[in-house]
């Protein structure tokens, strides 16, 4: 909650700048969909190449989006263990 509050006055002071024209004429913003804040406006991909255009996929993974992956195929933690880990509160 705290993160959200914290964004959210970021985002006040950043809606200044971000409402010059000129950001929206080069395309410098971009909206992207997020799945807990909405769509927000991201700084989009520079330079823009004409034969290998960059382009933005997502805003980022969720808090412990891949955690389990991680913990399973970097850190070799067995099934039984992260069912115990989650049992106890840890991940």
């Amino acid at each position: 909650m705290a993160l959200l509050l914290f964004i959210k006055s970021q985002r006040k002071k950043n809606i200044r700048w971000t409402q010059r024209g000129h950001f929206e004429a080069r395309g410098n913003l971009a909206p992207v969909p997020d799945p807990d804040l909405g769509e927000i406006r991201m700084q989009n991909v520079t330079p823009k190449l004409s034969r290998t255009p960059g382009s933005i996929r997502h805003a980022g993974p969720r808090l412990g989006e891949h955690t389990e992956l991680i913990l399973r195929e970097w850190l070799d933690i067995k099934p039984e263990e992260l069912t115990i880990l989650e049992c106890n509160g840890v991940i």
